[in-house]
């Protein structure tokens, strides 16, 4: 399918406006404007937000499957040191649900409805916490943030597994640029560009190493599923690629995580193979990088000591959270901690900002997600693609929060990615059910 077709084959016609459509329209093109304008300045980025807004109002199926698509580029056009890591992926999730919000409200009437009511209290119990902690600005911007990974994204998985199209499509266009990114990680590393390699585009290392694992586990599972012996062939080659990419990215975590995700799969899929074969050539290629790699790469690929920055820094910021969570156990410090301290580790954030009682609202939140994916692996009928998603993205949902406890999780969007396959899980349940009584 071309791109072409695939706009015209999603751009269906409206059915109608309804006054909880405009509320939700309202609210998405006042929080993206919020989220480019107001933490940068930018005017041109405000008519950016607004020419989007009307984009997807036209063509909002085909701009969630964008947004799906662009998340390896998420911190690549405001840059790593910005006050929000609001990338055209991000703007795009949160305009696609505006535009839906008229195109197709009954969507989003059947979203609101399907979410379960944890969601919505967790959603409350962070309203409440911003307000403790008095800062409005730091703490809205993590408020923004955590918004956009779990229920935008939520939103336009939904969108998509109600649509029954552009998530493969979507999932076409991410491994693709993974494949690029590695591509030229490689070329970079090649030229004696060590500190470019590390961060290409001026992408941040640790976001291009997990976004790249995740395409290592999509690849791994897509291999399984498409028997035709071409597809194979250019999928594996692909996932050669990516591994390379992945290991000479230098993201120690997100190698540890992949390599966890794709253990995973090889278990969902109780395929043995898989696991060893790709593990097998990460091992090999990183291997070969601390061989022939420069001093400086081998220097930081083997450092693990207490001596090293990285570490020194990550046990200052726990420290500092913990001090902040011993302070006030229940409720925690309120939103925003993590600006002034982040200790890569999705606990203690939660813990600091929120203490014990958020820190059960997120592992319920959490526990209903990945409940949701299995739901929709053993429950509901599915063909053999479909399958291999919701199996991909039961490991990369478990993978993504393994790598959260060793780095940034709201940051990442691969975060984002995996709640976008529960929300593709809600919309399997939905059809599932419709289904079943239509039987």
């Amino acid at each position: 399918m071309t791109p072409l077709s695939i706009f015209r084959q999603m751009n269906i016609k409206s059915l109608g406006v309804s006054v909880p459509a405009l509320a939700m329209v309202t609210f998405c093109a006042l929080g993206g404007v919020f989220i480019l304008f107001l933490p940068n300045g930018q005017i041109p980025l405000l008519s950016a937000a607004i020419f989007l807004i009307v984009l997807t109002i036209l063509f909002p199926l085909p701009c969630a499957f964008l947004a799906i698509g662009l998340i390896p580029l998420q911190q690549a056009f405001l840059g790593e040191d910005a006050r929000v890591h609001v990338s055209l992926s991000d703007t795009l999730m949160v305009a696609s649900l505006a535009g839906v919000a008229i195109r197709y409200p009954f969507i989003i009437r059947s979203w609101f409805r399907d979410m379960p009511m944890i969601f919505w209290a967790y959603l409350l119990f962070l309203f409440i916490s911003l307000v403790r902690r008095g800062d409005p600005v730091s703490g809205g911007l993590s408020l923004a943030r955590m918004v956009l990974n779990i229920y935008a994204g939520i939103g336009v998985g939904y969108l998509l597994g109600s649509k029954r199209k552009g998530l493969q499509e979507g999932l076409s266009l991410y491994v693709i640029l993974c494949v690029l990114l590695s591509l030229l990680i490689l070329y970079l590393s090649s030229i004696g560009g060590d500190e470019k390699a590390n961060y290409p585009m001026e992408l941040n290392k640790n976001a291009v190493g997990i976004t790249i694992g995740c395409a290592v586990v999509m690849l791994s599972a897509f291999i399984m599923e498409w028997r035709e012996l071409p597809i194979q062939v250019a999928l594996s080659l692909a996932l050669g690629v990516c591994i390379a990419g992945l290991s000479f990215s230098l993201s120690r975590g997100a190698c540890l995580a992949t390599a966890f995700g794709v253990m995973l799969l090889a278990w969902f899929q109780r395929s043995l193979r898989t696991f060893l074969a790709v593990l097998l050539c990460l091992s090999v290629i990183y291997l070969v990088l601390l061989n022939f790699g420069s001093a400086n790469v081998k220097s930081y690929a083997l450092d693990f000591g207490e001596e090293s920055y990285s570490a020194k820094e990550r046990i200052r910021t726990m420290s500092m959270n913990w001090g902040f969570f011993m302070e006030s156990p229940l409720l925690g410090e309120g939103l925003g901690l993590r600006k002034e301290a982040e200790p890569h580790n999705i606990l203690l954030t939660t813990l600091s900002e929120t203490g014990i009682i958020g820190l059960l609202f997120i592992i319920a939140v959490f526990s209903r997600g990945y409940y949701e994916i299995y739901q929709a692996i053993t429950h509901y009928e599915i063909n053999r693609m479909e399958r291999a998603m919701l199996l991909c993205a039961a490991a990369i949902f478990l993978m993504t929060l393994g790598h959260g406890m060793i780095d940034v999780y709201w940051r990442r969007g691969a975060g984002a990615l995996a709640w976008v396959f529960v929300g593709y899980a809600f919309a399997s349940r939905r059809i599932g059910i419709e289904g079943s009584k239509n039987v």
